[in-house]
C-alpha cells in the first residue's frame, strides 16, 4: 500500500466525514506502478491540490502486473483485482474509513479494475446472468434490452471521462450509453474530442487536462 503522505499521517484513524481517493494506476495492465514517483500519481496529487480541505489522503496498491508475449505470462486476471480488493479491505477494516467516504479512481487499466470493483462490491445475484450469454447461454431473453444490462442499477455516484481521439472511444460511448440507461444523472459523462489516451498524465494535453480536472473538481465537490 502507498500513500501519498508520510506513513504516521496515513496511519492515522480518519474523521468520520473524512473521504480518501482510492486510485487504481494504469499502463496497460503490465507496466506502471503505485510508486509515489511513477506518472500516473500525477492524477492522485492533482485531485489532492484541488480538494485540498475535504480529501487530504490518497492510496493506491503496488498490484502484482499481467504482461502477456512475448514476455513471461504471469499474474492473469483476478490477480490485480484481489489486490485492489485487499487495499479497499485495508482502508475500510485497518485504516477505518467508511465506505460511501472511499473514491474509486482509475485510469486506463486501472478504470477498467475500477469497474470490476465496484461490480464485485455490488451484492450478488440481481438476476442479469439471464441477459449475459457468457454467463447463461442457453437463457430465452438473451438479447433482451433491460435496465439491469451491465448491471449498473444500484451503482455509487460515477464519473466518466472519454477521449475523442483515442483507440478505445466507441467501447466507451456504449459503456457510457449502459450505464446512462440506468443510472441516469448519478453519472457525468466528460468527453474531450481532440485529446487521446491518458490526458490527464500528460501537459502536451490542453486545454483539455485542466478542463477535465475541473469537471472533476466540480463532480467531487457535490459528493
Amino acid at each position: 500500500m502507498t500513500f501519498s503522505l508520510p506513513c504516521a499521517l496515513a496511519e492515522s484513524r480518519p474523521k468520520p466525514d473524512e473521504k480518501a481517493v482510492y486510485h487504481l494506476h494504469g499502463g496497460d495492465f503490465a507496466y506502471c506502478s503505485a510508486h509515489p514517483s511513477d506518472t500516473t500519481t500525477g492524477i492522485s496529487c492533482s485531485l489532492l491540490q484541488l480538494h485540498a480541505q475535504n480529501i487530504i489522503r490518497s492510496c493506491s496498491v503496488k498490484y502484482h502486473l499481467a504482461p502477456t508475449k512475448p514476455f513471461d505470462v504471469v499474474h492473469p486476471f483476478p490477480t490485480a483485482l484481489i489486490d485492489w480488493l485487499s487495499g479497499y479491505y485495508y482502508l475500510v477494516y485497518d485504516v477505518g474509513y467508511r465506505e460511501e467516504n472511499i473514491i474509486v479512481v482509475g485510469d486506463s487499466a486501472g478504470g477498467n479494475l475500477t469497474l470490476a470493483l465496484n461490480r464485485y462490491l455490488r451484492p450478488h445475484g440481481d438476476g442479469t446472468a439471464v441477459f449475459n450469454e457468457y454467463v447463461y447461454p442457453v437463457s430465452l431473453l438473451l438479447g433482451v434490452r433491460s435496465k439491469v444490462v451491465g448491471s449498473y442499477s444500484g451503482w455509487p455516484v460515477a464519473c466518466l471521462a472519454a477521449r475523442g481521439a483515442e483507440l478505445l472511444f466507441d467501447e466507451i460511448r456504449t459503456l457510457e450509453e449502459y450505464m446512462e440507461n440506468v443510472m441516469g444523472q448519478d453519472l457525468l459523462y466528460i468527453k474531450k474530442n481532440d485529446a487521446s489516451h491518458g490526458r490527464l498524465l500528460w501537459e502536451l494535453h490542453e486545454p483539455e487536462s485542466s478542463e477535465t480536472l475541473a469537471d472533476n473538481e466540480k463532480w467531487l465537490a457535490a459528493l
